[in-house]
């Protein structure tokens, strides 16, 4: 395992949170933001690649599953920052983070490997895995929905989830390609011959 490059990682880190509050920053200054909008910007973001190439590839599995999660919750800040704290804690928001997690833990699938077919088969899987359990939360804590507490109240609340989905899984299938690809990875990640010498030219202390 290797450890990530900590300029990149910071920079893409700033990335997920502003790309998460931007349509909100956008609206709180006036610009008229339609729901599709947000969506769209809230669904392309490499927060689930990341995700998944962290527990994968960095190697503190805690680590790599903590800073794509810090980045999301940044991002859940300056949205509440924008609109209001209810915008941020409504009932069942931590089953977002419930959900995350189940996500991010797909990546010790690819810990050993990570060809491209089984990189393909734990993003998708995994995206699956978000979405049942985030819209399952929804669904049951938030009374405030039109959602029934009945199987078929279920059923349509993820009805109602899949335009969201759509893009969320897109965009983890497009991230973790680039991520785990081997430009994503030189890129991303220092090598082991780095870390190496930079701790080699640190004279030892008697």
């Amino acid at each position: 395992m290797s450890q990530p490059r900590r300029s990149v990682l910071a920079a893409l880190l700033v990335y997920i949170a502003v790309v998460k509050a931007m349509p909100f920053l956008l609206s709180h200054f006036g610009l008229d933001i339609t729901l599709e909008g947000t969506s769209y910007l809230w669904g392309l973001t490499p927060v689930f690649a990341l995700g998944l190439f962290g527990v994968a590839r960095f190697r503190s599995i805690g680590l790599g599953m903590a800073l794509p999660m810090f980045a999301w919750f940044a991002g859940d800040l300056l949205i509440g920052a924008a609109m209001g704290m209810d915008w941020m804690f409504y009932p069942g928001w931590y089953m977002t983070y419930v959900a995350f997690a189940v996500l991010c833990l797909g990546g010790l699938l690819l810990r050993d490997r990570r060809g491209l077919p089984r990189v393909i088969g734990v993003a998708v899987g995994s995206s699956i895995a978000f979405f049942l359990v985030s819209n399952f939360g929804s669904w049951y804590w938030d009374l405030g929905t039109s959602y029934p507490r009945t199987f078929a109240g279920l059923l349509t609340c993820y009805a109602a989830g899949i335009p969201f989905y759509k893009m969320q899984v897109l965009s983890t299938l497009l991230f973790s390609g680039l991520l785990f690809s081997p430009v994503g990875e030189g890129f991303l990640m220092a090598s082991e011959e780095g870390i190496s010498e930079a701790g080699a030219a640190v004279p030892a202390r008697n």
